[in-house]
């Protein structure tokens, strides 16, 4: 494995970026094959475990009572795939310390005091049909062939200033300036509230720049509220008390939930001034919805993936055009991409093979437009309102 990385990174200069994307992607493949799918024994010498399903969280997760040690009895540890299995339903999962380094539409199972299983980026449970009650029988399959080649982007994002290269990347925010949006009137971060010190880098960025009103995907009106209440003094609870922070809890699961890109574009039309937008983190709600106003801003393919890849770059450090990067790019960015131009596919998410599919680049103005309009139901005359408002600015 080591050879085969070292040939790739000491010729990538001379390749293109397509053909670079597919010798990683046939390397994991092959090592996939070779390496992470046999089934392997262990000194425990049981094959499989059961977990009865205890009960849905507010993402539409289930909680089993299951800690590492349970998975260590079928050999199975952190970055595994197992099998997860119901009469004649199953799929695969992967074993993770938490909501990170996941590819989109894929299943997980976060380890920690609990175990709890979902698809990133997805209603799961439209991959396997669980209730209250059900006991699952878990089998291991082997190592997930990213996982090795993803260290970074498998870290939770540390809260410690010291560890980014400046405040941008440590706030995650920046003014969306690509395309024809008209520039200092779009910006993008993490919560202004939420993650502690991170907050108030945030906070003083939005009151630099003279943002003018929010949207928040992260947190409904009261919960917001009871922020505000506790850091009175931040420049955004003022924006708040004047009622001009629009907020609801969002699902990170878009395009199964056409209904909140609905809101969210009518939520934008609400807006007055220079707006900022926000989620937790700043990366997966606001990274998707910065997505379709850059679309509609006229932005490239080029420009939305290059957009979107700052954030991985300022949360995980992970540098632009390396592996890690365009295995990210694949994992993620690429796939998202591709849903908005293949929406009849949606309803078959849970059959696609990811790994076989084609990624290429479209005109993203006139493929949004239509998503908007004939997936998502919103009227033609509000997106054509929408890209007037991001091209003629304030």
């Amino acid at each position: 494995m080591q050879t085969i990385l070292f040939y790739f990174q000491s010729n990538s200069a001379h390749m293109q970026r397509n053909e670079r994307i597919a010798i990683v992607l046939t390397v994991l493949a092959v090592l996939a094959i070779c390496f992470g799918y046999a089934y392997a024994s262990n000194d425990s010498g049981e094959s499989e475990i059961e977990a009865k399903v205890l009960s849905f969280d507010a993402f539409g997760n289930a909680h089993f009572d299951l800690v590492m040690d349970d998975f260590r009895k079928i050999g199975a540890d952190y970055g595994d795939d197992v099998r997860v299995t119901l009469g004649n339903q199953y799929v695969s999962a992967v074993l993770t310390v938490g909501y990170t380094g996941i590819a989109c539409y894929e299943v997980f199972i976060v380890v920690g005091e609990d175990a709890s299983m979902g698809a990133f980026n997805y209603d799961f449970l439209k991959m396997i049909e669980l209730e209250i009650g059900d006991v699952v029988t878990i089998t291991k399959i082997g190592r997930n062939p990213y996982v090795d080649f993803i260290l970074k982007y498998q870290h939770n994002i540390s809260m410690n200033r010291d560890d980014y290269p400046s405040d941008e990347a440590f706030g995650n925010y920046r003014m969306v300036d690509v395309g024809q949006i008209e520039p200092d009137t779009l910006y993008r971060s993490a919560s202004p509230w939420k993650n502690g010190v991170r907050a108030e880098y945030v906070d003083n960025y939005y009151r630099e720049q003279g943002v003018e009103c929010l949207i928040g995907l992260d947190a409904d009106y009261d919960e917001i509220k009871k922020m505000v209440e506790e850091h009175p003094d931040y420049y955004v609870s003022e924006l708040f008390r004047q009622g001009k922070v629009f907020c609801d809890l969002y699902k990170p699961k878009f395009h199964v939930n056409p209904e909140q890109t609905k809101k969210f574009i009518e939520v934008y039309l609400q807006t007055d001034g220079k707006v900022g937008i926000f989620c937790t983190q700043g990366k997966d709600r606001t990274g998707i919805f910065c997505m379709i106003l850059e679309a509609l801003g006229g932005a490239s393919y080029k420009e939305i993936k290059d957009e979107f890849g700052i954030t991985i770059s300022n949360l995980y450090g992970i540098e632009k055009d390396t592996t890690e990067y365009m295995l990210v790019e694949n994992m993620y960015i690429n796939r998202e991409l591709y849903l908005f131009q293949h929406f009849d596919e949606i309803p078959n998410i849970p059959n696609l093979k990811w790994r076989e599919v084609d990624f290429l680049p479209y005109d993203v103005e006139e493929v949004f437009t239509k998503y908007l309009i004939e997936y998502v139901g919103v009227e033609p005359e509000k997106v054509q309102a929408v890209k007037d408002k991001l091209k003629e600015g304030l």
